[in-house]
Parts: structure tokens; C-alpha cells; sequence
């Protein structure tokens, strides 16, 4: 029995749900999953090594053979190769040895290839062992690998000053937010929690999910399906247990703005997930965040902290005995898939990100069976800036068929980059001026399976 996995195993309480989790402590103890390694995680799971082994291989970040003592991700977005990338490409290949696609002979270095890392704005730029670098230049990347080979690694090299990774300074060092617009929605500065939970808990859960209907707010997950609806629905599913979980998977290329809302706005997040508890009846809360935004971890799990001393999560939640919620953060492990909220379901059990059947819907049959709220970044943000400043508020911007603001990722060619708060009913050239996007010919909306405008056609 190899006793660093019984450890891990122990850390997770031998819980196959948390595979996902177990499999990433393993890759960081060894660089890879060895083989030798999945009979006793199986027996300990209850599960056969060939379980283990599909639910690995559908992921991205994990490698079932040796990858390198640091493994560097280049993200091969359009964008970033519109701004330089082959030059950092040829570089890397260069100065570490290495083809992409494989690790060198000493086991020092493996190159990748990897989708949008969520950073369109600041392209080219790249993974290394949990950190993120930006702005990518041939120089950089070759002081960068000279370091490595120094005995250096990727946090030191990112974070000279030796800032800690569960402040909002080290994420700032490593990541500009870019938020160009704040507010009314957004970015609007400090919300006053604990009077706004005080407010909620003092009405029952349904004026909670009725405000939250009045203000005519949808999801921003793509389907725009009414949030008040959908927490009704969950509320009225029979179960003592219910969940609720934010979407916390930005998969879909050239977005960002779910990376800014957690890092500038993460407790307008969170309250918007202990928001929705406190109106469906749920004790458990679950953010399942990209693997991507793994340098973020540290600091959300500080966030999530300040909130239980603040009383304003965990146990008897504003004061109120009974009144128990909390939230733990699950990392993803990169599938694109897994922003489709029953995939991500199943990979917060362990499993395969593979999209369920519907009916039943997550709102009846979610999360370990129990009805299940999710929702995304943007959308838990803004309930909790309707539940502080009312349902009526909310509804008078945007338009009669679609209430209140949104945020837009904007990157490209043009001068300003970055996170955009516009209301709806926006027209694309008041976008594009915003943007400092001159002359443009053509415009992508929705990420690549969306669509592409021609700037000629009807503004």
C-alpha cells in the first residue's frame, strides 16, 4: 500500500465523489497518474481501475504517463494568434528542447497545446504548473524556461515578491481584471452583506423568489431561463437535501467575464449563492471553478473564509439557528463539455463530464440525485445586487422582453480589451466605440459556435 495515496484518500474520506479531486492531488504528487497506482484508489472507491481510467482520460490536465516536472499549456485561441503567438510557439519549442505534444528525455519539461485559458485580453499566455503568464513575448518566455532550468518554479518566477496566493494583490499580479465599465449591476462597489442578508432571512423564501421573478432576471448561462422560475421549481422538488451550485466553468472561447466577477466582485458571487439557499432550502453549496482558474482557488477559498467570520456562511447563517450553509469549491479538470450544467453535475460526482438526459432536469434530480439549482457566475452576482436594491430597480434598465444589464468580454482588434457592462438592447457599434474597435469588418458574438456579423450589415 503506497501510504501518500492512502493519504489522499484519506483527505476525501475514501468519497468517490471526489474523484476528480483525488486525481489531481495524485498528478501533483507525481507529475502523471501512475498505473500502478489505480488498483488501490479503485478498492478504496469502491470502483474498478478501469472506472478510474475513464473517468481520467476524459480530461484534459490529466496525463496517465510522465508530463514533465513542469508542464507548460500554451492557449491557442485566434487571438493569441493574431498577437504573437507562433513567435512564443517556436520559442518555447526552442529553448526547452521539446516538441509540443511531449516531454523531453530528462523529464524537465512538456509542452501543450490547450483551448481559451480564459485571459483573450491579454494574449498570448499561458499555464505553468497552476500559474498563469500573459503577455507572452520571445524574451519572456525565454527568461521564463532559463529560470525553470535554474531550479526555479513557475510561483516564484510569476511572484518575485513572494505575495500570498489567497490575496486579491497576487491575483492581480499574475491577471489584469480589465473591467472598463462599473455599475449599476457590476463592479459597483461594496455591498453592505450583512444588512442584505438580514433582509432576506427576515421574509420568507418565497418573497425571496418572488423579487427575484419580479425583476425579470435570466440566466446569462446561455439559455436565459428565468432564475426566479427555475429557484421556484427547486423549492417546490420534494427533498430534505437540495444544492445549489454556480457555474464557475468559462469554457467558451474569447469569454472572461466570469474570471473578473471573481476576482473583483467574488462576494457578490457567493451572497448570491447563499441568496438562492436561503429561497429553495438547501445547506450545501458547490462552485465548480475551471481548471484554468486554479490560481484563483486560494483566493476564493480567503473570500469564502471572511464570509464564515463574518457570520455570514456556514453554521446558523445570520444568526439564525438552523439557518446552515456553506460552500466548498470543486475544480474542474478541462472539458469544454462541462459547462453544460448536468456534465458539470456529473463531474462533481466523479465522474465523466458526459450531459445527461432530459427530463428530469437539475431543478428535480441533480446533484447525488437531489434537486439542484444551478446558475451561473453572472447571474448569482446580479440576484444579489436585485435582492439589495429591488426588483423594480432591476427591471427598468434593458428592455421589455429583456431586464437589466449584462457584462461582455470584448477582445480582439481593438485598443481597449476587457469586461464591458452594457444594459440591454445595446446596439454593436456602441459596443465597438466603447471597445476602440476603428474599421472593423467583422465581429464574432457567442464565441465560436455563435455567429459572425459583418460591421456592413445593419448596425
Amino acid at each position: 500500500m503506497n501510504s501518500d495515496i492512502e493519504t489522499v484518500l484519506r483527505r476525501y474520506r475514501y468519497d468517490g465523489t471526489r474523484l476528480i479531486d483525488i486525481l489531481w492531488d495524485v498528478q501533483h504528487l507525481y507529475g502523471h497518474i501512475p498505473d500502478e497506482l489505480l488498483p488501490q484508489i479503485a478498492t478504496a472507491l469502491n470502483r474498478s481501475p478501469l472506472d478510474i481510467v475513464e473517468t481520467a482520460s476524459f480530461y484534459h490536465f490529466f496525463h496517465s504517463k510522465p508530463s514533465g516536472r513542469h508542464r507548460i499549456y500554451l492557449s491557442n485561441t485566434v487571438i493569441a494568434k493574431m498577437s504573437g503567438y507562433q513567435a512564443v510557439y517556436d520559442t518555447l519549442e526552442q529553448q526547452t528542447g521539446v516538441r509540443f505534444g511531449e516531454t523531453d528525455e530528462a523529464g524537465m519539461f512538456g509542452l501543450f497545446e490547450t483551448p481559451c485559458i480564459g485571459l483573450s485580453d491579454q494574449e498570448p499566455a499561458m499555464l505553468i504548473d497552476s500559474v498563469v503568464f500573459t503577455r507572452l513575448t520571445p524574451d519572456t518566455v525565454a527568461d521564463i524556461v532559463s529560470q525553470l532550468k535554474s531550479g526555479a518554479v513557475a510561483a516564484d518566477i510569476a511572484n518575485p515578491a513572494g505575495l500570498g496566493d489567497d490575496g486579491i494583490a497576487y491575483v492581480d499580479n499574475l491577471v489584469e481584471s480589465n473591467v472598463r465599465t462599473r455599475g449599476p449591476v457590476f463592479f459597483c462597489g461594496r455591498t453592505d452583506y450583512q444588512a442584505l442578508l438580514d433582509h432576506c432571512l427576515a421574509g420568507t423564501p418565497e418573497q425571496t423568489i418572488a423579487t427575484i421573478t419580479a425583476s425579470g432576471l435570466r440566466g446569462y448561462g446561455g439559455a436565459g431561463f428565468p432564475t426566479g422560475l427555475k429557484w421556484r421549481l427547486c423549492r417546490a422538488a420534494p427533498s430534505e437535501d437540495k444544492y445549489v451550485i454556480c457555474n464557475a466553468d468559462e469554457g467558451e472561447p474569447g469569454t472572461f467575464k466570469d474570471r473578473a466577477l471573481l476576482t473583483r466582485s467574488p462576494k457578490d458571487v457567493l451572497m448570491g449563492m447563499v441568496i438562492a439557499a436561503h429561497a429553495i432550502g438547501s445547506k450545501h453549496g458547490i462552485v465548480y471553478l475551471r481548471a484554468e482558474y486554479v490560481y484563483l482557488k486560494h483566493y476564493l477559498e480567503s473570500q469564502l473564509q471572511e464570509l464564515r467570520d463574518d457570520g455570514l456562511l456556514g453554521r446558523n447563517v445570520g444568526g439564525r439557528a438552523g439557518a446552515d450553509f456553506d460552500i466548498r469549491i470543486q475544480m474542474g479538470a478541462g472539458s469544454y463539455v462541462c459547462g453544460e450544467e448536468s456534465a458539470l453535475i456529473e463531474s462533481c460526482e466523479g465522474k465523466r463530464g458526459t450531459p445527461r438526459l432530459k427530463p428530469p432536469f437539475p431543478v428535480q434530480e441533480g446533484y447525488l440525485g437531489k434537486p439542484t439549482c444551478v446558475n451561473n457566475v453572472e447571474t448569482f452576482a446580479a440576484a444579489t445586487r436585485v435582492m439589495a436594491e429591488g426588483a423594480e430597480w432591476f427591471r427598468r434598465m434593458g428592455t421589455p422582453d429583456s431586464a437589466g444589464t449584462r457584462l461582455l468580454s470584448v477582445a480582439g482588434d481593438c485598443s481597449r480589451p476587457g469586461v464591458y457592462e452594457v444594459e440591454w438592447g445595446v446596439t454593436l457599434d456602441e459596443v465597438l466605440a466603447m471597445a476602440g474597435a476603428r474599421d472593423a469588418r467583422a465581429v464574432q458574438v457567442s464565441g465560436p459556435a455563435g455567429e459572425c456579423l459583418s460591421v456592413e450589415a445593419d448596425g
